[in-house]
């Protein structure tokens, strides 16, 4: 007797190809081996995939590079900075928050940038520390300019002597580039020939 249309469409399906496996009227199909080559076309074949799969792995690794384990996915939506930018614009952000004290520049070496941080509309951790440093360095927070001295008078170098070791000071403050050190050098065998007249 021969079968009918429905019965052919049934044993196409999986459930009708388990059966007739299981009566050895087909032989069991074994599943193909993965190999690596094969698992790399597929991904490489597959963009929707291979995009998804990169998504998860990176997110995987950065959530464990940063010590988060729940919400990886929200954190890395915002925006990442690094950490030398986010250094360059909290120090800028705390000398703004210096403005109107007495030489910020000799405050700003005195905080600890680490406890310093990025919060709701402000800097945590700065408050605490000005209030410490109000009461170490209390002339320092006077923002009256009536009382601010002046700047100390800047003496010019008289002699060629003074002027050789002035040039070696401001030298010594610099970067040692190959071009400062060779200046340096220079002015230093200049300043031995001064010495020894």
């Amino acid at each position: 007797m021969p079968l009918t249309t429905e019965q052919i469409e049934y044993l196409k399906t999986a459930e009708g190809i388990q059966e007739l496996t299981a009566n050895n009227l087909i032989p069991a199909t074994e599943p193909a081996k993965l190999t690596e080559e094969g698992v790399n076309k597929f991904i490489e074949t597959n963009t929707e995939f291979k995009t998804k799969l990169t998504r998860t792995a990176v997110t995987s690794y950065l959530g464990e590079k940063l010590g988060v384990t729940e919400k990886v996915e929200e954190l890395l939506d915002k925006p990442i900075m690094l950490a030398t930018e986010t250094e360059k614009y909290k120090k800028v952000a705390v000398a703004g928050a210096l403005g109107g004290v007495k030489y910020p520049e000799l405050l700003l070496g005195k905080l600890d940038m680490g406890k310093i941080t990025f919060g709701e509309n402000k800097l945590e951790g700065l408050e605490e520390q000005l209030t410490a440093l109000k009461t170490t360095y209390p002339d320092l927070f006077i923002t009256d300019p009536k009382q601010t001295p002046p700047p100390p008078a800047r003496k010019e170098p008289v002699g060629e002597k003074e002027k050789v070791k002035s040039e070696i000071e401001r030298l010594s403050k610099l970067s040692k580039s190959t071009e400062t050190k060779a200046k340096l050098l220079a002015l230093e065998i200049q300043l031995a020939k001064l010495n020894k007249e």
